[in-house]
């Protein structure tokens, strides 16, 4: 066991959080009370808490539970030798059950465990607590199940290779139709399974005369899906000339081509831009395409899904909205949509878009994937989020993103989304709870100064009308 320094923290300021209405990510190190723990630097990104012995604890006041029903609750956690952890709602009145945490190897060794559970409707204060000693926690989540929405498929990349009976290689050059610079290769030579994640890695590798190599996977032939949630957790390697990407093709490529059997990009990055871009391309008596972009730290873990149903394609980040594209009765030349779909998972080097890599683009670059889900369409949600957006009234509709971040040019952007009031108030915490700054801002995009403050980590509560969000913001 390490060492530690026993500290009590209490407080409210980093305790809201309000869940999903079908997944929603607290990061650990947002509590709103604890005993015993201690936040570091996280491999995955900002801050885990560690430093837990056994009795140690963490709660979470006001986490909503909308309905009564089942729920899943995903725990990202590391551990040298394995621990068990336990949850509870309202100072344990209420017991949910105890979790067991497998060795994983190290402190920064990252997997996810997950307990399911039964919650009655209501607001409750929830906590984990240490049962056992000598482990870390980054995040966790908090899955409503709902009799809409069930898991239709998933792959977890928990075992220590690729799963033959979900996915295929694609193997090869010739560009790919972009002008892409790669040469593709199958098995262990770019693609690893390990430690709960898939790495795609592209390499500075001479094969086939290509002077760089790297990885495609797909499920075609394996699984398709029409209409359906579709997740993936997953983060981006940073450099110019890559372009990871997470996406769909319909499955009568084979006999239409494209853009006829249609495109839905879930996610795709290019060089070191702090957007993502969601997409769908289709046949409209010629190439069409639909984009939009989010702004955020697509180096960091985040998680990218589309609702898919008969009427519309919606795009998230982290459960926010960002885009929606009609599809109802096949608008716009749209009848591709409204067919089997399967999935792809690749990192080009080069091509149209991001321009050719450069002598500081990092080699090897690794696109890592924590998991791939596929749940039900949920209707009645896609019905809700249109109504709402129109009228946004909830913290699960505003949204913000800050960049850069980390911020190391004496200045942090925030930008807002569906803001309810003019004003807008920003407060920053530093890591021992301490408010250290706030000042209120007009509109949807302001700057705040970072000059006088001390580099390191920061949460950052932004506050419009009712809605409150909490980020994690770097200073350099």
């Amino acid at each position: 066991m390490r060492k530690k320094s026993l500290l009590l923290v209490l407080g409210g300021l980093l305790g809201m959080a309000s869940l999903h209405a079908q997944l929603y990510t607290i990061e650990a190190e947002n509590y709103s009370a604890m005993s015993g723990v201690q936040t570091e630097p996280c491999s995955e990104g900002g801050l885990n808490v560690g430093w837990i012995d056994a009795g140690d604890w963490m709660a979470y006041n006001s986490i909503n539970f909308p309905t009564s029903g089942t729920y899943r609750i995903e725990y990202r956690v590391a551990s040298i030798n394995g621990g068990t952890l336990s949850s509870d709602l309202n100072a344990g009145s209420i017991q949910l059950g105890q979790v067991t945490i497998p060795a994983t190897g190290g402190w920064q060794n990252w997997t996810t465990v997950s307990q399911t559970v039964t919650i009655n409707a209501g607001t409750y204060n929830f906590g984990i607590y240490a049962v056992t000693g000598g482990w870390n926690i980054n995040w966790f989540k908090i899955y409503q199940q709902t009799s809409s929405s069930s898991l239709l498929w998933s792959d977890e990349f928990n075992g220590t290779s690729l799963d033959a009976n979900k996915w295929v290689y694609e193997v090869g050059g010739g560009g790919w139709g972009n002008n892409e610079l790669q040469y593709y290769q199958s098995g262990t030579a770019n693609t690893t399974v390990s430690n709960g994640t898939l790495k795609i890695i592209a390499k500075k590798q001479s094969v086939g005369g290509y002077q760089y190599t790297s990885a495609r996977i797909k499920t075609q032939g394996k699984y398709s899906v029409q209409y359906g949630n579709i997740q993936g957790r997953m983060r981006v390697p940073m450099g110019q000339g890559l372009w990871p990407a997470f996406w769909m093709l319909g499955n009568n490529i084979t006999s239409v081509g494209w853009p006829a059997c249609g495109e839905i990009d879930i996610m795709e990055h290019v060089n070191s831009e702090s957007n993502v871009y969601g997409t769908i391309h289709w046949d409209a008596g010629g190439h069409a395409s639909y984009s939009g972009s989010y702004a955020t730290t697509p180096q960091n873990w985040h998680v990218y899904s589309i609702n898919w149903s008969s009427n519309n394609i919606r795009w998230y980040v982290d459960g926010v909205q960002y885009h929606v594209a009609n599809i109802q009765n096949s608008i716009n030349s749209t009848e591709e949509f409204h067919r089997p779909f399967f999935f792809i998972l690749n990192l080009a080097v080069g091509g149209n878009w991001p321009g050719a890599p450069n002598g500081t683009t990092p080699f090897p670059a690794t696109f890592e994937i924590d998991y791939v889900r596929v749940y039900s369409a949920d209707m009645s949600l896609n019905d809700k989020v249109a109504t709402e957006v129109a009228t946004p009234t909830s913290a699960a509709e505003f949204a913000v993103s800050l960049y850069p971040n980390p911020a190391s040019n004496g200045f942090v952007q925030v930008k807002l989304s569906n803001r309810i009031d003019n004003t807008t108030k920003v407060s920053l915490i530093d890591m021992q709870g301490r408010l250290v700054w706030s000042g209120s801002f007009a509109g949807d995009d302001f700057r705040i100064s970072t000059d006088q403050l001390t580099p390191g980590y920061y949460n950052v509560l932004i506050t419009n009308g009712s809605n409150t969000i909490a980020r994690k913001l770097q200073i350099q």
